[in-house]
């Protein structure tokens, strides 16, 4: 396994300044956010001119000496067509830069599932010319935050994978002392970590209940080997700033003695 840290700890900096400071924290690797109308490079944009793209992103990369690794995408609130055609295009890009995975998000879980699934299974068609997995993750407030219904996704959709955030079940009723997300490790394809607790999707502090050993205890008894990255979000905490990456230098560093 490989550590990323993830531009989500600097949405409010631009991507060369994100990958910047991710670098200072002795991260070697990135997981960038392509997040439409937030962080940190629009696939509206990207679909637009990928060769603009390409360049942007490796530019970012080179200057931070970070390998690009991962995408945290969501391709906007658009119909389908238009974000199949987006995500094609952050695959052409990701195929460029030899990033292996994208991760998008399920719909809210107002929205009908059966839809969904038809969503997701566009998506996965679209970019299924390129050398990128298409990975959707455990998430609050959407159809996957629960464990069981996540696992219908990536058994119903052929080619989607998961994406593994054992904070967003750590606020949910499955979390059951973190072993709910078990049946979802044989497909997973990507891994955001963070410190979390019952009632806090990110805390800062001793607080947290997320086991990291246990977490790669068990991602390696199904052979994991990818990448796992330290996600940290500006937007969710108050706190100082400074705060913020102490908390992700200190995962960087538990995940690294844990992986050694």
């Amino acid at each position: 396994m490989n550590i990323a840290g993830s531009t989500l700890l600097a949405t409010r900096v631009d991507l060369p300044a994100a990958c910047d400071r991710l670098a200072t924290l002795g991260f070697t690797r990135v997981d960038i956010g392509v997040l439409e109308g937030w962080a940190h490079l629009d696939p509206s944009r990207i679909a637009a001119d990928t060769e603009w793209a390409i360049d942007r992103l490796r530019s970012a990369c080179r200057r931070a000496d970070l390998e690009p690794v991962a995408f945290n995408a969501n391709p906007g609130d658009a119909s389908t067509d238009v974000q199949a055609e987006r995500m094609a295009a952050l695959a052409a890009v990701g195929e460029a830069l030899g990033v292996e995975v994208a991760t998008v998000n399920a719909a809210p879980t107002s929205e009908p599932l059966a839809t969904d699934l038809e969503r997701l299974d566009r998506l996965v068609a679209a970019v299924a010319e390129y050398d990128m997995t298409l990975a959707v993750e455990g998430h609050q407030g959407t159809h996957t935050e629960n464990p069981a219904v996540a696992r219908k996704y990536v058994e119903t959709v052929p080619g989607l994978a998961f994406t593994l955030d054992p904070g967003h079940f750590a606020i949910g009723e499955y979390w059951e002392d973190g072993s709910g997300y078990d049946p979802l490790l044989e497909h997973t394809a990507h891994v955001h970590l963070r410190q979390a607790n019952r009632s806090n999707i990110q805390v800062l502090d001793e607080a947290g209940i997320i086991d990291v050993d246990d977490v790669i205890t068990r991602l390696r008894s199904t052979g994991y080997d990818a990448t796992l990255s330290v996600e940290y979000v500006d937007t969710l905490v108050d706190e100082e700033y400074t705060r913020l990456e102490e908390a992700a230098r200190s995962m960087r560093g538990e995940l690294t003695r844990a992986l050694n």
